[in-house]
């Protein structure tokens, strides 16, 4: 029962697949990642230390700028 969401003049030239989303979703998953070309690879890790630094300083900043607004 579509309740109204398929027209049913259409109906002949629609599919319905019974399937369950354990099934449906690595299909569809699998058929998406076919059509498009792989990202690099960020390499994360790599830049570690840079980030962390970059949160540490903007950290330190916050507490900093709380405590000349008397909220620390």
């Amino acid at each position: 029962m579509s309740w109204g969401k398929i027209d049913p003049d259409r109906l002949p030239d629609a599919v319905v697949a019974y399937v369950d989303s354990t099934i449906a979703l690595p299909i569809l998953t699998a058929y998406a990642l076919s059509k498009r070309k792989a990202r690099p690879l960020r390499r994360l890790y790599a830049r570690r230390e840079a980030l962390l630094e970059e949160i540490r300083s903007a950290h330190l900043g916050a507490v900093a700028g709380a405590a000349k607004g008397g909220r620390a």
